[in-house]
């Protein structure tokens, strides 16, 4: 076998290992908390749906052996609450609703510029494990903010959903 034969196959199979091995994780904190002494690991937020007045970003986080799903969601207008209970829910492509409910109440803060108000929140989720792999396994196309005045439907883009299911892969 030639030289060149050899290093085209060790480069193949480089890759082919670094694919099944899988997702390359970039974290925004990747550390042990010297007070608490546990494991932190935080991904980056990025954006699970977007329209023109409302858009939602996630980020995933890991401490010891707890998994929480952050979602950060942006209202063009009014203030709106998060109520104890409310669900944030997630619908894949074959119809499956997944749920994930409030834990606490929370007000939505303002922030005003000088071409609009946009009124925002941070929610988090803890995942059990059962949930946890619906959310690896499956392809989320809509989710739907549920507040004290109504709720909100927004499509989530495909390359929006498989870097947050990247993020979440990251947590395992």
């Amino acid at each position: 076998m030639s030289k060149y034969y050899k290093i085209t196959a060790f480069i193949l199979m480089s890759f082919l290992a670094n694919s099944l091995q899988g997702q390359n994780c970039k974290y925004k904190r990747n550390e042990v908390d010297e007070f608490t002494k546990k494991k932190i690991l935080e991904t980056p937020d990025n954006y699970l749906s977007a329209t023109f007045s409302d858009f939602t970003k996630a980020k995933a986080r890991k401490i010891n052996d707890i998994r929480i799903l952050d979602v950060f969601y942006s209202h063009l207008g009014k203030t709106f609450s998060i109520v104890p209970n409310s669900e944030f829910m997630l619908l894949d492509k074959n119809g499956e609703v997944i749920s994930l409910k409030a834990e606490k109440y929370d007000i939505s803060n303002a922030n005003v510029s000088k071409i609009a108000t946009t009124n925002t929140v941070n929610l988090s989720f803890p995942l059990d494990e059962e949930t946890y792999k619906k959310l690896v396994a499956s392809e989320i196309v809509k989710v739907r903010v549920n507040t004290n005045s109504g709720y909100v439907d927004m499509p989530v883009k495909e390359n929006y959903w498989k870097k947050v299911q990247g993020f979440l892969k990251c947590i395992e």
